[in-house]
């Protein structure tokens, strides 16, 4: 197997219907707007997902995970499929530990579970999870409250490079599972919701831009109300909005206005069938996923037609420098040493990718921009960062076509990746972040492409 250095483009594309990823918190639903409300059942019996045969199971301080599979999205991603058990923990979970160091987006109902990486035997990468240009991943939510509940069902969607059958999954203070066979997504219509609930899919269609998906949600435990307010579920009846559309790269999120209102039952047996829209990304094929749940691959009615949508780009990490298929990122700590603005000779590594990842983009005309983070002085981070990409530039013209025209500027810490707050590792990871140097290909005049390629640490690195 020839070594990947880079992470393959998407082609087909897949549709995600919730991905797990929270959109923005939605406002205050409008009493103006009237909206069926759902009404509780007996649920019709269905064939449901074995969760008896995990492929791993760790466990760490009392927190358990079961590895359950790795299915294919799309040509470069694949979804982690697991069930995150807290019933053994004492006190309160720290929810913000299976997020991806460095990574900490904002979110209204909890913390990105993003624990993991892959890698290919054969394959110096390191393959990490996909990403928009918010900073937040396509992947389940995990909230301090879940301790005490049932297993929750979680999902993470990871890079992964186009050709590989198999790959090692590690989650850090758990463990690693080596050659878990990559499977395509089922044909299915049902999948585990959270810790209490199952959610089938009644009927999906397409038209004008917006994905309409008729669902089922079944309470699978009885006994005790239902857990979750993040489904956008309350004592009083809301839209069902914890579902959003990927095809390829693109997602689109849930409509507030053109739903049915309702609440998750909570004795055993009981379902609501509920409605809900979604902006349409495109693509043919259409693969289902729940925030907390599992992908299901059935048939959609209707023709695809793009409206709304999110980018998310997969990403790879070698030999210092993060790559996707329009960002490069390199660590710092192999490029510069601290404080100084001369390339070091364990950069050339580094700089041969990055140089590798420019050539393939569509312009050449290269912006290069220099950024700091928050500690020092603000004008010796402002000179520095100027110094910074300038050595960059130099370092780039040698390995780069005489075409290239560039122009440099330095930001100091003006314009930080992450914000240096939380935890001490938190902060230092967000540091390592901002410490960078951004490389933007502008599109040729005439041209409405563009792509950016950033450079500078990856998380955790002085």
């Amino acid at each position: 197997m020839s070594p990947r250095r880079r992470v393959v483009a998407l082609t087909a594309g897949s549709v995600l219907l919730a991905g797990c990823n929270p959109p923005p918190e939605a406002p205050p639903e409008s009493e103006d707007l009237p909206r069926p409300v759902a009404t509780t059942t007996a649920a019709p019996p269905r064939e449901l997902p074995d969760l008896s045969a995990p492929i791993a199971s760790w466990t760490s301080s009392g927190v358990t995970f079961e590895l359950h599979g790795v299915q294919r999205l799309a040509a470069d991603r694949v979804v982690v499929l697991g069930r995150l058990d807290l019933s053994g923990l004492e006190g309160t979970p720290d929810s913000r530990q299976w997020q991806e160091p460095g990574h900490t987006p904002p979110q209204a109902w909890g913390h990105e579970f993003a624990p993991f990486t892959l890698s290919v035997a054969g394959d110096p990468a390191t393959y990490l999870p996909v990403r928009d240009a918010a900073d937040k991943c396509l992947c389940s939510v995990v909230r301090s409250d879940f301790g005490g509940q049932p297993p929750l069902s979680v999902m993470t969607v990871l890079s992964a490079p186009e050709d590989a059958d198999t790959v090692t999954i590690t989650m850090p203070d758990f463990g690693t599972a080596q050659s878990v066979p990559v499977v395509p997504v089922p044909a299915a219509d049902s999948s585990p919701l959270g810790t209490r609930h199952w959610l089938s899919v009644l009927g999906v269609s397409r038209s004008g831009g917006t994905v309409s998906v008729e669902v089922e949600v079944t309470a699978r435990v009885g006994g005790g109300a239902a857990p979750y307010g993040s489904y956008q579920f309350t004592v009083d009846p809301l839209c069902f909005g914890a579902v959003t559309t990927v095809s390829g790269e693109f997602v689109g999120t849930a409509s507030t206005t053109s739903c049915t209102r309702g609440t998750f039952p909570s004795i055993e047996g009981d379902a609501v069938r509920l409605h809900t829209e979604l902006d349409d990304p495109g693509g043919t094929d259409l693969v289902l996923l729940p925030w907390n749940g599992w992908p299901m691959r059935m048939p959609v009615q209707g023709a695809p037609q793009a409206g709304a949508e999110r980018q998310f780009l997969a990403r790879s990490q070698d030999a210092g420098a993060e790559l996707s298929r329009v960002q490069v990122t390199l660590d710092t700590a192999v490029v510069f040493d601290t404080d100084e603005a001369k390339i070091r000779p364990e950069a050339r590594e580094a700089l041969d990718l990055a140089a590798a990842q420019l050539e393939a983009q569509a312009g050449r005309r290269l912006l290069i921009t220099g950024h700091t983070d928050g500690r020092g002085d603000e004008e010796d981070n402002l000179t520095l960062s100027r110094a910074r990409a300038r050595a960059v530039e130099e370092g780039l013209r040698s390995r780069l076509d005489d075409d290239w025209v560039f122009e440099t500027r330095g930001l100091g810490e003006s314009e930080m990746a992450a914000p240096e707050r939380g935890t001490r590792a938190e902060v230092e990871a967000a540091r390592a972040r901002n410490r960078r140097v951004e490389l933007t290909v502008l599109p040729d005049e005439g041209s409405a492409d563009d792509a950016a390629v950033t450079t500078g640490p990856p998380p955790g690195t002085p």
